[in-house]
């Protein structure tokens, strides 16, 4: 897997094959990182990430594919801070996302969070493991998952303005890749190649 840069952005949504795929990033100054997974292949990818003293890492994740997903956050320095945004949507695809976070012994005055919401439709399955391993009360952790099904209140609406239940799930399946792509400069980040 390879990450296009562009300023200190990072955007990867290309992949070679559908072979499992390990990537290990160190994370120094504040970074962010822009993964979507929506091209119908299945994935099978561990996300290896070292954040520096002083460093702050923001990942933003878009899943729409058969996926499982691990994500391991070391914090290596003192005053470091991540956050982990997914939204997911399994049709008919499962999706398995575990999100480690860990805090060593003696590295304090650190953040860590994650925030996970996925819509499933059809026999969709999503399954979200958060790990919070935090040796020091000097630190700070959370994580929040919420999975369901699509608003029936909110097709209804959008039915009553003239939208097909096909159009409505289309405009809340893109609102909802649009949360993730937001505060992203995503146009330059493709242009650059990715």
């Amino acid at each position: 897997m390879e990450f296009k840069s562009y300023q200190n952005e990072f955007f990867c949504n290309s992949f070679l094959s559908n072979e499992k795929e390990v990537t290990r990033i160190t994370v120094s100054g504040t970074k962010k990182y822009l993964l979507l997974l929506d091209d119908r292949k299945t994935h099978d990818l561990t996300l290896l990430f070292d954040i520096k003293e002083n460093s702050s890492l923001l990942l933003k994740l878009f899943i729409s594919s058969s996926s499982k997903i691990n994500i391991f956050i070391n914090h290596e320095g003192m005053k470091s801070i991540s956050n982990i945004h997914a939204n997911m949507i399994a049709k008919n695809e499962t999706i398995d996302v575990k999100v480690t976070s860990r805090i060593n012994e003696g590295i304090k005055f650190c953040e860590t969070h994650e925030y996970l919401k996925g819509i499933i439709t059809g026999k969709g399955k999503i399954n979200h493991f958060p790990i919070l391993d935090i040796f020091d009360n000097d630190n700070i952790g959370s994580h929040s998952s919420a999975i369901g099904h699509f608003d029936i209140e909110t097709l209804f609406y959008l039915n009553s303005r003239g939208l097909s239940n096909r159009k409505a799930i289309k405009l809340l399946y893109n609102s909802y890749k649009n949360e993730i792509l937001d505060g992203f400069n995503y146009r330059s980040l493709k242009k650059e190649g990715a």
